[in-house]
């Protein structure tokens, strides 16, 4: 009778051990999961370690705290890729959200930039065309994002006809 009982006990210690593992897996996906963005059509997941925002809601300082539009558009000049023909366009300062909004990418989030945090959006002309690591653009416009405190380039963007190779 002992030998019995020892058999049903192990096999009740096996189940309960079979049903805690499951839900504690089942526990744990549920919390470990991140809100996702769409871009592109490919879904990407907010990195669960990045808490705050590495550049943070800055709109409400004074603009005499932010790099002066002067001192940018010499910072994009001397950086830029420079052609007989680039023109520059143009040198604002605007929200990261709204530059993003502007983008028209549905979906698309940055977690290190928060929407608030002032930028300088630089636009540069290449109508001889520009090339890139990702290849050559026709008649391309440059978009350089640089932050408003520091003057560090955190983002570009190039629009143009790509020329395959």
């Amino acid at each position: 009778m002992e030998f019995k009982n020892n058999k049903l006990a192990k096999m009740l210690l096996i189940g309960l051990i079979s049903i805690i593992i499951v839900v504690t897996a089942l526990a744990d996906s549920r919390i470990n999961t991140t809100p996702s963005v769409v871009f592109n059509n490919i879904s990407i997941n907010k990195p669960k370690n990045i808490a705050e925002p590495k550049y943070k809601d800055n709109s409400a300082q004074n603009i005499n705290n932010f790099i002066s539009r002067n001192k940018i558009i010499d910072k994009a000049n001397s950086e830029k890729d420079k052609t007989k023909k680039s023109i520059f366009k143009s040198a604002d300062l605007k929200s990261w959200g709204k530059y993003v909004s502007e983008l028209n990418e549905p979906g698309f989030k940055d977690y290190e930039i928060s929407d608030g945090h002032m930028v300088w959006v630089v636009k540069i002309s290449y109508p001889d065309g520009i090339d890139t690591r990702g290849g050559f653009y026709e008649n391309a416009e440059l978009t350089l994002i640089y932050d408003s405190e520091t003057g560090d380039l955190i983002s570009f963007h190039v629009n143009g006809k790509r020329k395959n190779n």
